[in-house]
């Protein structure tokens, strides 16, 4: 038997009547008598007059049930697996919104006790390595930028001392400065005293 024409690696199962063409089972119209392919089919259905109804065509007891509901349900669940792919992507590419913190004098004090936690840790591991304290601009590589913002705007400063060092940070929105030595220790200036 001939290769079917339009699935050249399947084995034909008839001719078509009508074009004479070799076809495989998915080519040929289901329980045609004679064997018709579908295309001939679909032209001669154009040709006929449309008003009459087309008879059901006899479908034999041992022929296989085509149900296309597999293939609309595929067709759907593609769709549904692409556009939750498209969904991520386009999160992904989503920047989230900064978070805004109010700066009430707490949280300010907070954050200016942070900045000086970090500045104080890059100088001990500076000195751990260099026997030296380095002076603020050498650690501004080594912190976080908003920290070296703040070294760069004078707002953190360090004052040498014979055991080490005195950080100062003045809190925005006011309030008493914050003194941290070279050991992490808060340290309350004296009155009239400048660390």
């Amino acid at each position: 038997m001939p290769k079917c024409i339009n699935h050249p690696d399947v084995e034909a199962e008839a001719i078509c009547s009508v074009c004479g063409q070799a076809f495989c089972h998915e080519c040929l119209v289901p329980g045609s008598d004679p064997p018709i392919c579908t295309t001939c089919a679909i032209n001669r259905a154009g040709a006929e007059v449309a008003s009459k109804p087309a008879a059901p065509a006899a479908v034999p007891d041992n022929a296989p049930v085509r149900s296309h509901s597999h293939r609309a349900f595929f067709w759907i669940a593609g769709i549904l697996v692409l556009a939750i792919i498209g969904e991520l992507i386009w999160m992904i590419g989503q920047k989230p919104a900064p978070v805004q913190v109010s700066k009430t004098p707490e949280v300010a004090r907070v954050f200016a006790m942070d900045h000086l936690i970090l500045v104080q840790s890059a100088l001990a591991d500076a000195y751990q390595q260099q026997g030296r304290y380095p002076d603020l601009a050498a650690i501004e590589p080594l912190v976080p930028d908003d920290v070296a913002q703040a070294i760069r705007a004078g707002r953190i400063t360090m004052t040498r001392t014979p055991d080490g060092f005195l950080l100062r940070m003045q809190p925005e929105g006011g309030g008493p400065p914050l003194v941290m030595n070279q050991d992490g220790d808060l340290v309350i200036p004296q009155e009239g005293a400048s660390p």
